[in-house]
């Protein structure tokens, strides 16, 4: 128990440690606090700040999907009434429920922590700019001068928190606030969580979820230990009744008023391997690179998680892509969308198929590039700083010599001079590099050393969940990172 009232050892969070030491800070400080928790939808936010105190909170408020004004108001005056054992004045504006948040505060202990949770702020606003007027008042003319103040405000539309609350001009710039941007739980922590819902899957099996739900608790949670993983998908998704058959509809349509424009976003995005240039999408819209208004739903589908930048060398030049970040909805795009609904044992029937084997190659590369820290931890070089990119080049003549174009899953140039080619391999069994893979291989390397600026050590590294096999031209590998190294903290 901690001074502020608050149990620090009793209750249950998985993973979030940057997030809990945050916490811990701001509780611990003698100034106002003012919190911003943001992320992907279904991502845990709510659970971690209703968890972290317990609770206990001297006011919370949750605002409602498309609901009007008046009704927002009404229920924020019910709450407010609740906790104040009260009646409280009716509420006609927002500045009217500030003004009357700030009365019921004002009756609470200056020698103890007030805690005041705002969750689904972006649905408070109805888009009149009214809302977040009332909110900067409130907290630059009271709030940031209570000292015991922490306030704490959370969303799954994180683009209005980042556009409006942390990067705006508004009253909150350069504002002494805290932000917790929360990301789906790695490979280590879906177990972890996995584990306390007494699922007891080996690290292959957990990979093989991951990449259809990705790390967000929200999903994992209706697994059940009783099934197989394929047979827990087509429960899920495919079968009609499904606790995530409706999922994707509802996902964006809470995020987006215009949700039909960010779905045939993601569709393209999705459309290509590695994802695609700003250029290419705009092609793909028929639009010019230069609309504002692509550029800003780009970045809306980044803040909310589900589209990420990453950087590419393609012919020599650096690009930057943009891809799904989201196992959930590429895999949607990929299976659930044609067949949701027609075959209830889809997945469990289908996940064998060629098909299905090479989504999966694609996902394992993602899972990869997502585990970098991991990887760099496995090859012992944590503290080396390093450039990781996806690597491609186009076929060539040159010098009358035919040249076959190459593509690498993920280069990591390190700034000791040593370059790791890495090559990610997902089978069922050990990895076997054989001739015919060792010269696909060779052959990207002698690309890429042909377009390097900078001569550097080679060093051929093959990610794969089972290992490889040592036959044939496993000599070839500097180092083989498995599954378990991908699970590590």
């Amino acid at each position: 128990m901690d001074n502020n009232g608050f149990c620090m050892d009793d209750y249950r969070i998985i993973g979030r440690k940057p997030e809990i030491r945050e916490l811990e800070y701001c509780l611990g400080r003698s100034k106002p606090q003012f919190i911003i928790v943001y992320g992907r939808r279904r991502v845990g936010k709510t659970y971690l700040i209703d968890t972290f105190f317990r609770n206990k909170f001297t006011f919370k408020f949750t605002g409602v999907y498309r609901s009007s004004q008046e009704d927002q108001l009404a229920n924020f005056r019910e709450e407010l009434s609740r906790k104040a054992k009260r009646d409280v004045r009716e509420l006609r504006t927002w500045s009217d429920a500030f003004f009357a948040l700030r009365d019921y505060l004002d009756e609470s202990d200056e020698n103890e922590k007030t805690v005041v949770f705002l969750d689904e702020l972006p649905w408070m606003d109805d888009g009149s700019g009214k809302f977040l007027h009332a909110l900067e008042y409130f907290w630059n003319q009271y709030g940031n001068a209570r000292r015991n103040l922490v306030f704490v405000v959370a969303g799954s539309n994180t683009s209005y928190l980042v556009n409006k609350l942390i990067r705006g001009k508004g009253g909150f710039f350069k504002r002494d606030t805290t932000k917790l941007n929360l990301r789906p739980f790695n490979l280590a922590e879906t177990r972890e969580f996995l584990k306390s819902c007494d699922i007891e899957w080996n690290e292959k099996d957990i990979l093989d979820c991951y990449m259809v739900l990705g790390g967000l608790p929200y999903y994992l949670q209706f697994l059940r230990p009783s099934l197989t993983p394929s047979e827990n998908i087509d429960r899920l998704l495919f079968s009609r009744g499904g606790a995530l058959y409706d999922e994707f509809d509802e996902l964006f349509a809470n995020l987006f008023r215009k949700s039909g424009t960010y779905i045939t976003l993601m569709e393209c995005v999705c459309g290509k391997r590695y994802g695609r240039t700003k250029d290419e999408i705009a092609s793909f819209f028929g639009k010019k690179t230069t609309d504002g208004n692509l550029s800003s739903k780009l970045k809306a589908l980044c803040d909310c998680g589900f589209v990420a930048e990453t950087v590419c060398y393609r012919d020599g030049k650096k690009k930057t892509l943009f891809r799904c970040a989201d196992y959930f909805t590429y895999f949607y795009f990929r299976f659930v969308r044609d067949n949701q609904g027609r075959n209830e044992t889809f997945w469990t029937t289908y996940s064998q198929s060629q098909a299905a084997k090479s989504w999966s190659g694609f996902s394992f590369e993602w899972v990869c590039l997502d585990c970098l820290s991991q990887i760099k931890a496995a090859l012992g070089i944590s503290g080396v700083r390093c450039d990781a990119f996806v690597w491609a080049c186009s076929p060539s003549n040159d010098d009358e010599k035919e040249k076959d174009g190459a593509q690498i899953d993920l280069v990591i140039d390190r700034s000791d001079h040593m370059v790791h080619i890495c090559e990610c391999k997902y089978t069922p069994d050990p990895y076997e590099l054989d001739k015919e893979e060792w010269k696909d291989i060779s052959n990207k390397i002698t690309r890429y050393q042909e377009f390097a600026k900078k001569r550097k050590t080679v060093l051929l590294t093959v990610l794969s969940p089972e290992g490889i096999k040592k036959t044939g031209y496993a000599s070839k590998v500097f180092r083989t990172i498995d599954v378990d190294a991908l699970f590590s903290e």
